[in-house]
């Protein structure tokens, strides 16, 4: 009963995860349009800077690695963020499965109990039955 409780608490803390993750989510989600924003801005700079003369075309150039760069840090933490909500998933029914495996475990001890329950019944009258045959 205490382990059910206890696996109920762990899916519990995991489904709060998953909706933490869920809103991580979307507040990545509004940072990459950001990004997105901020790429076009600097996508229109590096027009004006091809304009320019060749001196520029060294700056223009850091320019682009660094857009590039943070463009990809919002995608890099999408992915994490979807392993992360994958391995979650992949808990969750794991823990689905070992809570239907406790449950059946759980039935099969109460109809044990009953069952013995039942035989230290029949025992006892069998007892009694031979106690009253001997007197």
């Amino acid at each position: 009963m205490a382990m059910s409780r206890d696996k109920s608490v762990k899916l519990a803390q995991l489904y709060s995860r998953v909706d933490w993750l869920g809103k991580y989510s979307a507040s990545l989600g509004m940072r990459l349009g950001e990004a997105d924003a901020q790429v076009s801005f600097l996508e229109e700079q590096n027009r004006a800077l091809e304009l320019e003369p060749a001196w520029a075309n060294g700056e223009r150039d850091a320019q682009r690695a660094l857009i590039e760069q943070k463009a990809q840090e919002p995608e890099s933490h999408a992915a994490a963020l979807r392993e992360n909500m994958e391995s979650l998933e992949a808990r969750a029914a794991e823990l689905q499965l070992k809570d239907a495996a406790i449950m059946a475990l759980t039935d099969a001890f109460v109809q044990k109990d009953v069952l013995l329950e039942e035989q230290r019944s029949a025992l006892e009258e069998r007892e009694a039955s031979m106690s009253s045959l001997l007197q």
